[in-house]
């Protein structure tokens, strides 16, 4: 599904445009989604055989707020 929905929103984009894509990568064994993990290495084989993909930053945001752990 996420296939389809990059080359139907992305795909339509003029060619030379400039995006920001805002992702979150965690162990989906340790908490149900939404909003649900893609793994850079997906995000990697969606958009690097169209676009540049320049990573800005990343951030361990689990660590910092613990409600977004999964109940124990």
């Amino acid at each position: 599904m996420r296939r389809r929905y990059v080359e139907q929103v992305y795909g339509k984009l003029p060619t030379g445009s400039r995006g920001l894509l805002i992702t979150l990568e965690y162990p989906q064994a340790e908490k149900a989604g939404p909003p649900f993990p893609i793994p850079e290495a997906e995000v990697q084989a969606l958009f690097a055989p169209h676009w540049d993909i320049e990573s800005l930053t990343r951030r361990d945001i689990l660590t910092a707020n613990r409600a977004l752990l999964p109940k124990a």
